[in-house]
């Protein structure tokens, strides 16, 4: 993965990758990186999804209450 790749009109931003991420999941984790206003989220095909603070905050609640934890039977099918 290209760590903090830019254009011309984006500012170099650190990138950051969980540390749960494991190379067995083919590429599947995500990276993060602070930005002034929030941060921004980058697939392993560098797409960018940006996010407020307030957003990023609601978000991790929702983590920590199980609000999106998926039953991997569900998943795989």
């Amino acid at each position: 993965m290209d760590h903090g790749a830019t254009s011309p009109l984006t500012p170099a931003l650190d990138f950051h990758t969980s540390s749960r991420c494991s190379d067995g999941c083919g590429g599947c984790c995500v990276e993060v990186a602070q930005t002034p206003t929030g941060v921004t989220l980058r697939d392993t095909e560098g797409r960018t999804v940006e996010y407020t603070d307030q957003e990023w905050a609601d978000f991790l609640v929702g983590v920590r209450r199980g609000e999106f934890h998926i039953m991997r039977d569900t998943v795989t099918g």
